[in-house]
Formats: structure tokens, sequence, C-alpha cells
């Protein structure tokens, strides 16, 4: 039956429809056998020899069978081309799948490597924005684990706190452990929401750096995810600082506006009981112990006036004459005028320079000033095993961030006089009040505590600037910048 099926499926194909011609020929000569047989088997049956009939038939046989002797070698190579041919047809038509096979192959291999290629390029291209945006001076950015490490960080994280790269390949920075303990209830809170939420809101804190002093930073996080996450950093120390010299400058200005307010009405007071004073003193010539006590009212008064004239200066609302004035010709003065009033074994220095420094203010009140920095300092070096203090006067080129920091000295060059020494210094906590009207360091009846207020007011008013670098043990540096006074000339002396 499959025999059957092959041949009646590739009848028609070339050489098979040739070979099925020959079988169908070789029936026919098998029938002409068949029937010289059944001729041969009668002749034989028949009872009698007839010798030439019998020869007949078996030449007919023989003739026969010799055709088709001929017709099986012709079928033999027939079917022999055939299968050939059917063999080359089934090679050529493996070897065009094969073909298809390895072109559809082909195409699929280039499409895959393409789309691999393109996942690179945009894996690298992401990799890339990544590793720019993490590089960047704008905000610190650190990848931290479960256990607080941070195991990968931008430079800018890393000098907020002090630390290298070594110092994080080493495993040496962990952010629990450089969080002061007042923040650590404020981390908690914000480590349940990046693991209630995946991330929390920006918040502030402070890090202790590696030299032990604390940065103020404001940081938000988010999980990236099972084993840890990224926290984005900046450093807000500077807006903390802006801030809180705010918050002073606008204290002061508070207290200026009430302290100028009730100076002018205690110095009119005090105008009026000076003018009654004289009367008194003028109807009490016939009493000398009157005339003592009234004396010393009067005194007490002239003091009174003088606090008032401090705290007139402090509020910026006192009588001031701005003219031209060489600041080398005051502190010459001045030289002149401390001498006596330290205390001896006292080393004073008056370092001076020669190039004529010329600004526009008040002479008298920058004379009070600076004698009373000279006063302050006196008092200060007074336990000093070698009491010393230094006055220097000198110019100063401010650069670009002195000049942000003090916009109010302008873009001109700038005076600076500075008052140093060596005695006790002062606290954190008291340099934060030193400005303020009615504070003092110094014991009871020692001072009033308006010496620096009216320091401040003078440097306000002369559109200058105060500043005061101290440390218990290290002694105390003020330094005063006043603008100055390009093409004018000080009044000759």
């Amino acid at each position: 039956p499959e025999l059957i099926s092959f041949f009646l499926h590739f009848s028609h194909v070339g050489q098979m429809h040739k070979a099925i011609g020959i079988w169908t020929a070789g029936d026919k000569q098998i029938d002409t056998l068949l029937q010289l047989g059944q001729a041969l088997h009668q002749a034989l049956s028949a009872g009698h020899t007839a010798p030439a009939l019998i020869r007949s038939i078996l030449r007919q046989v023989d003739a026969t069978n010799a055709r088709m002797t001929i017709m099986e070698r012709h079928f033999s190579s027939t079917l022999e081309d055939a299968a050939e041919q059917v063999r080359g047809l089934a090679e050529l038509a493996m070897l065009v799948s094969s073909l298809l096979l390895l072109t559809l192959g082909i195409i699929l291999a280039r499409q895959i490597i393409a789309g691999i290629r393109r996942t690179q390029a945009a894996l690298t291209a992401s990799e890339a924005r990544l590793r720019h945006v993490i590089g960047t001076d704008i905000v610190g950015i650190a990848f931290w684990d479960n256990a607080g490490n941070i195991t990968d960080a931008n430079d800018t994280y890393l000098g907020m706190l002090g630390y290298a790269q070594e110092d994080m390949q080493q495993g040496r920075i962990n952010w629990r452990k450089l969080t002061p303990g007042e923040y650590r209830e404020q981390d908690e809170e914000a480590s349940r929401l990046v693991r209630e939420q995946g991330r929390c809101p920006p918040y502030e804190k402070e890090y202790i750096r590696k030299d032990g002093d604390r940065v103020a930073v404001m940081m938000g996080t988010a999980r990236l995810d099972a084993d840890g996450g990224v926290a984005f950093v900046l450093d807000v120390s500077e807006r903390k600082q802006l801030e809180k010299r705010l918050q002073q400058v606008q204290k002061m200005e508070a207290i200026a506006t009430l302290v100028g307010g009730i100076a002018h009405d205690f110095n009119n007071t005090l105008a009026a009981s000076q003018g009654n004073l004289y009367l008194a003193k003028q109807y009490a010539k016939d009493n000398p112990r009157l005339i003592e006590k009234l004396a010393i009212i009067e005194r007490l008064g002239t003091h009174s006036a003088e606090i008032v004239q401090q705290l007139l200066t402090f509020a910026s609302k006192g009588i001031v004459r701005m003219e031209p004035m060489s600041l080398n010709a005051l502190c010459m003065r001045i030289e002149y005028l401390a001498a006596p009033r330290l205390t001896e074994g006292t080393a004073l220095t008056m370092d001076i320079c020669d190039e004529e420094l010329t600004i526009k203010g008040d002479a008298a009140q920058l004379e009070q000033v600076i004698m009373h920095l000279l006063t302050n300092a006196r008092d200060a070096v007074a336990g000093a095993d070698a009491p010393a203090i230094r006055c220097r006067l000198s110019r100063l080129e401010p650069d670009a961030e002195f000049r942000a920091k003090h916009r109010r000295l302008g873009q001109g060059e700038v005076a600076h006089i500075q008052v140093r020494d060596n005695g006790c210094g002062m606290s954190e906590e008291q340099l934060a009040h030193v400005f303020e009207p009615f504070y003092t360091t110094k014991e009871v009846g020692k001072g009033t505590g308006l010496g620096l207020a009216m320091v401040y007011g003078s440097m306000k008013t002369h559109r200058g600037v105060v500043a005061i670098d101290s440390a218990p043990g290290t002694g105390t540096s003020v330094d005063l910048y006043l603008p100055l006074l390009g093409g004018e000339k000080p009044p000759a002396s």
C-alpha cells in the first residue's frame, strides 16, 4: 500500500512518470506471457504433439521474455534516475531549507544583537547620566545599606563630612554613628517612613564631621531595594549662619529702636535737670554743703548724659559730623591718648601702615570707639603673664566671599583696624550677646555694657562692619572695616 501510495502521489513527476509507463507496458508483456502459457498448456494437453506449434509458442515466450528483460533493466535504470532525482531534490530542498533557516537565524541573531546593543547603549547612557548627577557639586548623594554603612557616595557628600574615598571603601562611614544623639528620634521616624512608604520627606539634622565639628544638613532618603537606599544631602550651614545673623540684626534693630526712643526722652529729662541744677547752685552759694551735694548730682548727671550718648550712638540717632578724615592721624593720636590709661606692664603696639587711608566719618566718635576697644583689651589682659595689646591699621582688598558676607561695605577698598589682645577671651555664648546694650562680661560696677553696643552703632553709622573673634584663654580680636573714600583728601591739621 505504501508503494502504491508513493506511485499515486508521484506518478506525474519526471522519471517516476516514465517508470510507471514502463511498468504499464511490462504488464502488457506479462499478459502476453500468460496467454502464451495458456496456449502452450492447451497444446500439451491436446494429447497429440505439434512440435512446430510448441516451438513457435516457445519462440514467442523467449521474445516476450527478452523484451521484458529489456523493460526490467530500463525500469530499474529509470527508478535509479528517479531516486537520484528525488535524492537531488531532497538534498536541494534540505539545502534550501538550511539556507532559509540559516538566513532566518542570521536575521534573528542580528535583531537580537541590535536589541542587546540598544539596551547596552541605553544602560550606558543611563549610567553616564546617573554618574553625572552623582558627580555634580550641587547636592551630596550617598548610597547606604540596612546597617547604615555608606557603600558609595560622591565627593560632595564626603566633603561635607570631612572624609575621603579611602575611608568609605574601608567601611569607616556609618550615618547612624555620625548622627548626634538628639537627632536619633528624628532619624528613626524617617527610617520608619522609608520602610513603610519607600521614602521620607526632606528634614534637617546635623552630622558629626571627622574632625569633630558639626555640619547642618537638609536631607531626604528613599529605598532602592531590600538591601538599602539612597540619600540626598544638602549642606545648609551657611544658610543657618545667615539666618542666625539675620535674627541677630533684627534683634539689634529692634533694641536700637527701643533704646533710641528711650534715650531721646531721657536726654531731654537730663537737659532739664542740668539746667535746674545750674540754677540751684546759684541759689545755694551761701550753703557749701548743699553746693557739694549739687556738684555730686551734676557729675552723676554728666555721667548719665554720656551713657545716653552711647545709647544714641548704638541706635544711630546721635549727632555725627561726617567729614573726610585720616585714619592714620586718628590712630597716631589714639596712641598718645591710650598710653597713660594702660596698666603698668602692658605692652601696646601700634602698627600703622605708611599709606594714607581716608574715610568719611566722625573723628570724635571713631576715637571714642577705638579708645573703648583698647580699654576693654586692657581689662582683658589684666591677668595675663605678659599682657600685650596690638592695634593695627591697614588697607584691605576684599574678595568676593568677603563682599558677599559684608554687603554694607560696597564694592570699593576697605580700611581695616584690628585691636587684638592676649587676655582671657570670651566663650561662644558670650560672643552671641556682646553687642546688646547693658550686656557685660565684667564684674558688677566695672562696666555698663554699652561700650560694644556703641561700637556696633558707630560702625553702622559709618557704613562699616565690626567682627569679633575670641575663645577662652586665647585672647580677643576686634576687627573694624570701614569703606575708604576715593579722591577726597582729609582737611589739613
